[in-house]
């Protein structure tokens, strides 16, 4: 429409006056896609006024050259025409200017808002190129930015500053258009791991469930020193549980471990002279050891219940030091174990009936 307002043949443009209208024109055009742009991401944009003044103003002297070329008016003074070119020219660049520093802005904070809902581990896996090439791509944008605004000097134009700052303005946009594209993604990934979160504070959360009533018996291969315990727990009303008479069914050992040590509520380790051994260094120094799968099981359920649930009834047999922090009751023959293991049942939350102790 401009460009045939002032076409030179029809209002009297000289070649030059009417390349300068088209470099006038062609800003124009970009400018106001560019404000159109901005309304559409940010409808608050219309109460930007500096814009919008600085093409008023250039209208305003539009029309005034315009009413000279057509003879509506007389020329005011010799160099007229393109002093008010040079004047609607400067307001254009500094409406372009304007409007390319409040999209820097808005596009900056419109990223910043999509984003902030999600946590680092959803936009790692719904846009894995963020943080490696896309946040620090934004974060050399924002400073070449931030040097055009301090370094602008609105009283000159020049063409290739509008160019490098629109250039800027093209990444951001892009980056703002690819967030919304996969913003359906982040909800997803965002749900899903806080569901995960969820279903693990749940899981850490719930009770433990010892039960009142479950020993498992860890033991070697004294079977005398086994069924003497085991009768003991079921005198005082405990119920026994011993791997050996547990059925297979193709287990492995330590899948059938895994298996029937759940809910136990205390685990009993006897200790017994299955075994002997020595150090490298005095290995003529025999002792007394117990069987390695014992060793092995007091770790598992010292792991899986806790010291408070483990009791090693020893049979005079070394101990390993790792353990020593487990209470230990001597086999003795005046059967005073029998004592301290209920006391020890009990403190742990068992329910013992005290009968079975006489």
């Amino acid at each position: 429409m401009l460009n045939k307002l002032f076409d030179y043949k029809m209002v009297g443009f000289d070649p030059e006056e009417t390349a300068k209208v088209k470099e006038i024109c062609e800003l124009y055009d970009k400018t106001k896609n560019w404000m159109l742009y901005a309304e559409e991401i940010d409808h608050e944009f219309k109460a930007f006024i500096q814009p919008v003044n600085e093409l008023r103003h250039a209208f305003d002297h539009l029309m005034r050259l315009a009413a000279v070329k057509l003879e509506i008016r007389p020329e005011p003074g010799e160099g007229y025409v393109k002093n008010q070119l040079e004047k609607v020219l400067g307001h254009v660049f500094r409406g372009a200017f304007d409007t390319l520093d409040k999209l820097s802005i808005t596009l900056r904070e419109k990223i910043t808002n999509e984003l902030s809902p999600f946590s680092v581990y959803a936009i790692q896996a719904a846009l894995p190129d963020y943080y490696s090439k896309i946040k620090p791509d934004i974060e050399e944008i924002t400073e070449k930015i931030a040097e055009k605004r301090a370094n602008k000097d609105v009283s000159l134009i020049c063409y290739a500053e509008i160019e490098e700052y629109s250039n800027l303005i093209e990444r951001l946009k892009k980056y703002h258009k690819s967030i919304i594209k996969i913003k359906p993604s982040l909800i997803e990934c965002e749900e899903k791991i806080k569901a995960d979160e969820k279903r693990r504070e749940q899981e850490n959360s719930k009770p433990e469930m010892f039960s009142d009533k479950k020993v498992f018996i860890i033991h070697g291969h004294d079977e005398g020193t086994r069924e003497k315990v085991a009768r003991f727990l079921m005198n005082i009303n405990l119920e026994p549980i011993i791997l050996d008479e547990q059925p297979d069914e193709g287990q492995t050992i330590i899948e059938k471990l895994e298996k029937h040590s759940v809910g136990a509520g205390f685990a009993i380790a006897l200790l017994t002279p299955d075994d002997v051994g020595a150090p490298k260094s005095n290995i003529d120094n025999l002792r007394d050891r117990a069987r390695q799968n014992v060793i092995l099981e007091l770790a598992y359920f010292m792991g899986n219940l806790g010291r408070k649930r483990m009791c090693i009834l020893n049979k005079g047999v070394e101990i390993p030091s790792d353990y020593s922090g487990i209470l230990y009751i001597p086999l003795d023959k005046n059967n005073a174990w029998k004592t301290k293991l209920a006391r020890k049942l009990k403190n742990a939350g068992l329910k013992i009936n005290k009968d079975g102790l006489i």
